[in-house]
């Protein structure tokens, strides 16, 4: 006779189907004695699990992807701040676990991974061992948690040849969507003044956009992880030319992220693509096959593009919002973003010293510095926020993360060959060395893009290469 269990696993998309629909329902019954509003969201949710069921896996990365992008948006439910990318990590990661429980699916957990897992578990460690009181700790662990949860439901995702194909493709459209997006929205309002999501503050030149995302300089940055990965897929091209008579997509989607990333205005974005850029030259072998010849040439490009840089900010006409931006770079101690960041900067590194083995716990800043206002609720640097709010130890497993990621991520690429892997793992590579840098100015850990980045890179570093040759390698 068959056993409940047998059952159970025969039929597990099913029962797993009709467990969160029920509970989806029963949510919707709840909210409908409060709001309407929020029954019909609740009855949306449902809709959205089923198709996130029926295209699964692929709906479930898109999910990710798609709720990344709105990250300007939140809800209020039961006193906690709530976004999109919230809802759909929570989603995705149910489903996942509902497999593995029914034996379906084995989990999939890299170095990078244990690195990820066991900075949260410090985090929740420091937050624990502090003396501040923190009452919205929990919230910031949780979603920290979420996070990380996101990057482990892209590992788990991403499985075979087809799927990582498909992941990257999709990674680049929805992001270049986004970056024209944001490119329409500063267009109209230049011309009609209407804001359909330009942000304005007296520190900026001119108005920038963050099309759906949280703001300007996170919509910079991410527009840069996209170029820079364009541009390495160009670097990578078979043959000798990189740009031939011929428009390609690849060509497109250079263009039109950087065209988001000038219009952004974000000093620590470009600084990030100049790096990721430099890193793209050294680890494509497109300028040459030996690493000190490369190394050579690399440094004329960049004392070539800085001769060029300086000409151009010396020679075109004063008062264009880019040549200002540029001309900046030789002012920055002027700069009132920078002065008010390297305030915050030195009172974070001041605080940390005080507890520089296991930092103050999680969103400590906000505490520490409650009487200063709002702005200074956050530290922007990427190195410092993670040595205040967890130490030396917080910092050295964040380390041990990135190191995995990418020293992983190199190891397979080498092997790859000529390969249509080979191209994402340097393209993701480079990218991810961009915001590495980017966020030295604007961190966005607390953000679901850049652990979907990182999934990425940690999924295509596992497996056999994909095709054989240069025939094999799209463009």
């Amino acid at each position: 006779m068959e056993t409940v269990q047998e059952w159970a696993r025969k039929r597990a998309d099913l029962v797993a189907l009709a467990l969160m629909a029920c509970l989806a329902l029963a949510a919707s019954a709840v909210a409908l004695q409060a709001s309407p509003l929020w029954a019909l969201a609740g009855l949306g949710g449902v809709l959205v699990l089923c198709a996130v069921w029926w295209g699964w896996p692929r709906s479930g990365l898109l999910a990710l992807l798609v709720a990344g992008l709105f990250s300007r948006y939140d809800a209020e439910i039961l006193g906690r701040t709530v976004k999109a990318e919230h809802a759909a990590v929570l989603l995705v990661l149910g489903i996942l676990l509902s497999q593995v429980l029914l034996g379906k699916r084995k989990v999939i957990l890299t170095w990078a991974g244990v690195f990820a897992v066991a900075w949260v578990l410090w985090n929740v460690g420091a937050t624990a061992l502090s003396p501040l009181a923190n009452p919205a700790a929990v919230n910031h662990l949780f979603k920290l948690a979420l996070m990380v949860g996101a990057y482990l439901c892209v590992v788990n995702l991403v499985r075979d040849e087809g799927m990582l194909q498909w992941a990257f493709r999709a990674w680049l459209a929805v992001g270049t969507l986004e970056a024209a997006w944001g490119i329409a929205v500063w267009a109209v309002y230049v011309l009609t003044r209407v804001n359909l999501g330009i942000q304005m503050t007296p520190n900026l030149p001119v108005p920038v956009p963050y099309g759906t995302l949280l703001e300007g300089n996170i919509y910079c940055s991410h527009s840069m992880s996209l170029a820079v990965a364009y541009a390495t897929l160009v670097l990578t091209r078979p043959g000798k030319r990189l740009f031939g008579p011929r428009l390609r997509w690849t060509d497109v989607g250079l263009a039109v992220t950087l065209v988001a990333v000038a219009l952004g205005m974000s000093r620590g974005a470009w600084l990030g693509l100049a790096a990721a850029l430099v890193t793209a030259l050294l680890i494509t072998r497109r300028l040459a096959h030996r690493l000190s010849r490369r190394l050579v040439l690399t440094v004329a490009l960049l004392l070539a593009l800085v001769a060029c840089l300086w000409a151009f900010i010396e020679l075109a006409p004063k008062g264009v919002p880019l040549v200002d931006r540029l001309a900046s770079f030789t002012r920055l101690e002027e700069e009132v973003t920078v002065v008010g960041r390297l305030a915050k900067y030195q009172a974070a590194f001041t605080s940390w010293l005080k507890r520089p083995v296991v930092g103050w716990g999680t969103g400590s800043m906000a505490v520490l510095y409650a009487e200063r206002g709002r702005r200074w609720a956050w530290v922007s640097n990427l190195v410092l926020h993670l040595l205040l709010d967890t130490g030396i130890i917080g910092l050295l497993l964040f380390g041990g993360f990135v190191g995995a990621l990418l020293w992983r991520g190199a190891q397979a690429a080498r092997r790859a060959g000529p390969t249509f892997r080979r191209r994402v793992l340097l393209a993701l590579i480079a990218g991810f060395v961009g915001l590495l840098v980017a966020y030295q100015s604007t961190e966005a850990t607390w953000l679901v893009l850049p652990w979907i980045h990182a999934g990425l890179l940690s999924a295509a570093a596992r497996g056999e290469p994909i095709g054989g040759g240069e025939a094999d390698v799209p463009a």
